[in-house]
């Protein structure tokens, strides 16, 4: 996908450019290392976990670890996700209100 966001109309132009390739792919990469961090830590628990012998112990190891995995797997990909969102809503705002004020001189 290579379109672009410009802000260009003949006697207006105030230089700006968005690849939204760009940042669709910064979003697949951050999310894949979020991703990659939640199947290691699966792994690392999981191995902890094999290493208990008590089945209580062992559960109660599984529910704490629960916890994180539920930060890494779903919490950080939704901040991540909404803060993207709002920077992006935030940015085209700025650059109405950019144009708005070049049009009304």
């Amino acid at each position: 996908m290579t379109s672009e966001i410009g802000t260009f109309a003949g006697w207006l132009s105030i230089g700006t450019n968005i690849r939204i390739d760009e940042l669709v792919e910064y979003l697949e990469v951050l999310n894949g290392q979020l991703a990659a961090v939640a199947i290691d830590y699966d792994k690392r628990v999981e191995n902890e976990a094999n290493r208990i012998d008590d089945e209580q112990l062992r559960a109660e190891f599984l529910v704490f670890s629960s916890d994180r995995h539920w930060t890494y797997a779903e919490t950080f990909p939704r901040i991540l996700f909404n803060s993207f969102h709002l920077a992006t809503y935030a940015f085209l705002e700025s650059e109405l209100v950019s144009i708005a004020t070049m049009i009304g001189r």
